[in-house]
């Protein structure tokens, strides 16, 4: 066999042998591919199985809790339970005597100066009625029913009218004041340890109602004074006193100088002859003399027996009016605080009060 021959079979040699090495790459690569798909389809069906038992396992899980805080709004009585305290309510009516002791007070300062002006005309008017002119004016005006009003004027002054209704209104200032203060104390008590802000509401509508019914207690409280603490009722009543004890007076002066009259018209017949012709006109001029001479010393007389007793009557007079115009301020004052007091009390006891509470509460939670 030649060489060219020799050359052609190992070249046909070398491309079989080639094309068999070229077969089992290829078959290699399809085996390796084959053996990755299967191995993926087996792991997704791994997967989707997992992921199937997974989902029935989350159904018969227990629920799962936590535990957290909240805010809750609920009804607080502490203020009540405050009002019903016995050692609040002690604490209360303490505030409240001492209330009424300070509007007291002031009845007394102010009534006591309401009164003053009217002793110092006392004198005066004793002056007035030991005279000549004073008896006879006084009888005058008892004969035409005036002597009060002239009482009345002499003792008491043009002003007394209006005197009166600014000790009113001095005195109504103080309840005001003392009220108010009182019901302050009482709500910074029992506000303390309360929400404000979340009771705004039902604050401002107490205050407002309780602010109304002291206005209604002010409105009667005018009307009592208006009845009971009168001007004309006292100058009445102190009048009257007086007037009766001048009337008796008078009786008993009249009833003396009627017998000294008598004698003085006997001594006055006798002088008859001493005025001579001029007898008609000198006899009554001797007689005027006689009378009014004669009151002068009555009058004089009774001045020095009486007039201190007399005055102390007037005094003992004007004193029980005084005292009965502060008894009568004093227990109209003093009720009305008593009776807002109380009102206060009950008001704060009904008053719907709120709180805020933080509570630990379970919750449930979503897996």
């Amino acid at each position: 066999m030649d060489n060219k021959t020799k050359e052609e079979e190992r070249v046909k040699s070398e491309k079989v042998k080639n094309s068999k090495l070229e077969m089992i790459f290829w078959l290699t690569i399809v085996i390796f591919a084959l053996i990755y798909v299967g191995l993926q389809f087996l792991a997704s069906s791994h997967i989707q199985k997992s992921e199937d038992n997974s989902s029935k396992q989350t159904t018969i899980v227990p629920p799962q809790f936590t535990t957290v805080i909240k805010e809750f709004i609920v009804d607080d009585d502490s203020i009540k339970n405050y009002l019903e305290d016995n050692s609040t309510l002690k604490d209360i009516e303490s505030g409240l005597s001492l209330s009424i002791d300070h509007t007291n007070a002031s009845i007394d300062e102010r009534v006591d100066q309401l009164f003053n002006p009217v002793y110092d005309r006392i004198d005066n008017f004793l002056d007035f009625h030991y005279s000549v002119i004073g008896e006879y004016t006084e009888l005058g005006l008892a004969a035409t029913g005036k002597i009060e009003e002239s009482i009345r004027d002499k003792l008491f002054g043009s002003e007394f009218a209006k005197s009166l209704s600014d000790t009113t209104l001095h005195i109504e200032s103080q309840f005001i004041s003392e009220l108010d203060a009182h019901r302050k104390a009482i709500e910074g008590h029992i506000t303390t340890d309360i929400d404000k802000k979340l009771n705004a509401d039902m604050l401002g509508t107490l205050k407002r109602d309780i602010n109304s019914s002291i206005a209604t207690q002010k409105n009667k409280i005018a009307a009592l004074v208006g009845i009971g603490v009168s001007y004309k009722l006292i100058v009445a009543t102190l009048s009257t006193k007086i007037a009766t004890k001048l009337g008796s007076k008078l009786a008993i002066k009249g009833a003396i100088k009627g017998g000294s009259k008598l004698g003085a018209a006997g001594i006055g017949a006798a002088t008859g002859a001493v005025c001579g012709p001029a007898a008609i006109i000198c006899s009554p001029l001797l007689a005027a003399a006689a009378w009014f001479g004669t009151d002068a010393i009555l009058v004089t007389g009774d001045e020095y027996l009486h007039r201190d007793e007399f005055k102390q009557e007037i005094i003992r007079s004007i004193n029980q009016q005084k005292r009965s115009l502060k008894d009568g301020y004093k227990k109209i004052y003093g009720d009305a605080l008593s009776e807002e007091s109380s009102k206060i009390i009950e008001k704060y006891k009904e008053a719907k009060v709120k709180k805020k509470i933080r509570k630990r509460i379970k919750e449930y939670v979503t897996p």
